[in-house]
């Protein structure tokens, strides 16, 4: 009888989310231990911005056509209903 050694989608993608998941535990326990300060990050001189110059270039030509809206007011008459309140009893 021949054994199948061959390995289904599902459990390769259990395998790769058992590796996410055990990056992320490492992260966030170095994340706590840096927190806690069981461990200290001391840095030597300032972090300073590239220079960056930009010239030339131009605005793309962009033509739209839209349909005309036509905006205007008008009178109109509207029966608004009467409203009575009746308190609750105590």
């Amino acid at each position: 009888m021949a054994i199948d050694d061959t390995r289904h989608p599902t459990e390769r993608r259990s395998n790769n989310s058992r590796i996410v998941l055990i990056i992320l535990a490492m992260l966030a326990i170095v994340a706590l231990a840096w927190a806690a300060g069981f461990f200290n990050v001391e840095t030597e001189g300032a972090l300073t911005a590239p220079e960056v110059s930009v010239s030339g270039g131009s605005v793309p030509e962009v033509s739209v056509n839209t349909a005309d809206i036509d905006v205007g007011t008008r009178q109109e008459e509207v029966t608004v209903p009467t409203v009575e309140i009746t308190p609750a009893k105590d």
